[in-house]
């Protein structure tokens, strides 16, 4: 599921969605990936649901928390083709949000518009900020 308008897009924060991919990444983690196994982490609880939310919009956890193949690529990457996997991975699931805007090139103004129809309304800010902390 790409993030599109039409389902709720992610909006935990980029730093802790990418200390779990780190985390995942280079030290493995319980699977499933469910709000236990992201608490002992270290994702606050105030932000384990959305967190979940995110991974799985993302595709990198099904529903029912297994790493997806996506995850699963990108965790064992070698170091030096995991940036382009990252890129592919964002063009990917934010294929609607790049039809509109560059992050190298637009400013948050233009991303943020491109944000404008995607729910729920009232995080669609922090929907930006994951975009961007996640494209840096």
């Amino acid at each position: 599921m790409a993030v599109t308008d039409q389902n709720p897009a992610p909006y935990a924060t980029s730093s802790g969605l990418l200390d779990i991919m780190s985390r995942y990444r280079n030290r493995g983690m319980q699977t499933p990936i469910d709000a236990e196994v992201l608490g002992r982490a270290g994702v606050s609880d105030s932000l384990v649901s959305r967190t979940l939310q995110a991974l799985v919009s993302l595709e990198l956890i099904t529903e029912d928390g297994t790493p997806t193949e996506t995850f699963e690529g990108l965790r064992v990457a070698p170091e030096a083709e995991y940036k382009q996997h990252l890129q592919e991975w964002l063009r990917s699931v934010y294929e609607d949000v790049f039809g509109y805007v560059d992050p190298l090139q637009d400013d948050e103004v233009k991303i943020r518009d491109a944000f404008r129809t995607y729910r729920p309304m009232g995080q669609q800010q922090r929907m930006v900020s994951l975009f961007i902390g996640l494209c840096d």
